[in-house]
């Protein structure tokens, strides 16, 4: 809910500026850890409740923003988020890799940004 609720200032915030400028990172780089500054209530992922995110959640706006994370990064030639989230993006990636559940588009994605990190 939260993330269905953040997403529209994230892409929004992402078109406008063309890097991450306000905190967010929780909302598109999910895992199964709450942030440690993350507002409450805090949110997380578990094993088993993945498959719902990516088929019944925000799941066309979370791709839109993990690409266009990408693809201004890779234009760029670096990450266009802060270096604070570098750690939770490496296992925002390391976490998703393992999941059977993960599309195809979310498997691109993870190449992507372990490329950039």
């Amino acid at each position: 809910r939260r993330q269905t609720r953040e997403l529209p200032r994230i892409l929004a915030e992402l078109e406008s500026r063309g890097e991450k400028t306000s905190h967010w990172a929780w909302w598109v780089f999910p895992t199964d850890l709450c942030g440690a500054s993350e507002p409450l209530p805090e949110t997380k992922v578990e094993p088993e409740h993945a498959p719902t995110l990516v088929s019944r959640g925000p799941a066309d706006r979370w791709r839109r923003a993990l690409e266009l994370v990408c693809d201004l990064s890779e234009r760029r030639g670096d990450l266009v988020l802060p270096s604070i989230d570098h750690g939770r993006v490496a296992f925002f990636i390391a976490y998703w890799e393992k999941l059977p559940c993960a599309p195809p588009w979310l498997r691109a994605v993870l190449t992507r940004l372990e490329a950039l990190l």
